[in-house]
């Protein structure tokens, strides 16, 4: 049976590089977010999420800004091919909210790379069931089981063709 890859300072430093992206590029959002959540990175990148979507939806930022929001989402989906607690925050955290607005998720299937669109996908097919608080109720499921995006039909959205 194949071994899975302990974390190393190699992923450390990645949520790090995703952190000091974040800080750079939405300075107000991180210092709000850090004074409210603390050092918790999953609080973090959920509340970023839930920014990034609430932000689409209301029609407050410029392009740039938005483009910039799904550059971290890209980012955070590149690194967590290596790292599963990264995929997890992103499945779990920022892409729910993202998948919960309508606005929000038809831009991100244009703006997403392969690997958070296929995320973004596994989360319309297991998750169309709601908790009784409203949020997703596929928090249990394993992150790890999620299929890459060359191995999902897109049969999540009406009226979308198969690629």
């Amino acid at each position: 049976m194949k071994q899975r890859k302990v974390s190393t300072d190699s992923d450390r430093a990645r949520l790090q590089r995703l952190n000091e992206y974040l800080e750079r590029n939405f300075p107000d959002f991180f210092a709000e977010a850090r004074f409210q959540v603390g050092n918790d990175d999953y609080f973090l990148y959920a509340r970023f999420g839930q920014y990034l979507a609430r932000t689409i939806e209301q029609n407050r930022a410029s392009g740039r800004l938005i483009n910039r929001g799904f550059t971290v989402l890209n980012r955070m989906a590149r690194a967590s091919a290596r790292n599963p607690r990264i995929r997890q925050m992103l499945v779990s955290g920022a892409l729910e909210y993202i998948l919960d607005a309508p606005r929000a998720r038809a831009l991100a299937r244009t703006r997403l790379c392969a690997a958070a669109q296929g995320y973004l996908e596994s989360l319309c097919e297991r998750g169309l069931r709601r908790a009784p608080s409203g949020r997703l109720a596929h928090r249990e499921c394993d992150v790890h089981q999620l299929r890459a995006a060359h191995d999902l039909q897109r049969e999540c959205a009406p009226g979308r063709h198969a690629a």
